[in-house]
């Protein structure tokens, strides 16, 4: 019996346009996941992050195409769409795995939330899942 090998994902750091203060860190999906096996795949690679930029806030945004097909014409209408979490204090003390999956959670209901709200769209892609990193002062 074989197992699967844990997939692994790369972080790129994007410039922010408010220095340190704020962070951005891309994780760029491949084709094979829905949102939810993909947040579960990138939690060892987020938790690892976060790990790493204590003292805090913290955010995720899960970068999807939608599409919908146009009734009358049978056209497909292909649409970007974020699905964010909460933001969350990282601590010292935080309960990272814990703080990841309550995030992840708010990220799938805003998903569903809005798959069931917007007539007709359905999940096609994932672009990215974005980790926002603010400092804090405490």
């Amino acid at each position: 019996m074989f197992r699967r090998k844990k997939d692994t994902f790369d972080v790129e750091e994007t410039k922010c346009v408010f220095g340190e203060f704020v962070k951005e860190y891309v994780i760029t999906s491949r084709d094979v996941y829905d949102p939810d096996s993909f947040m579960d795949a990138a939690k060892e690679t987020v938790i690892n992050l976060l790990e790493n930029n204590r003292q805090t806030k913290v955010k995720l945004i899960l970068k999807c195409m939608m599409e919908r097909t146009e009734i009358k014409t049978g056209e497909v209408i292909v649409k970007d769409a974020a699905f964010h979490s909460e933001q969350e204090v990282n601590l010292e003390g935080t309960d990272i795995d814990e703080m990841y999956m309550k995030m992840k959670d708010r990220v799938i209901e805003s998903l569903t939330v809005f798959q069931k709200a917007q007539s007709g769209w359905r999940f096609r892609s994932i672009v990215s899942l974005n980790v926002l990193r603010l400092n804090i002062n405490l």
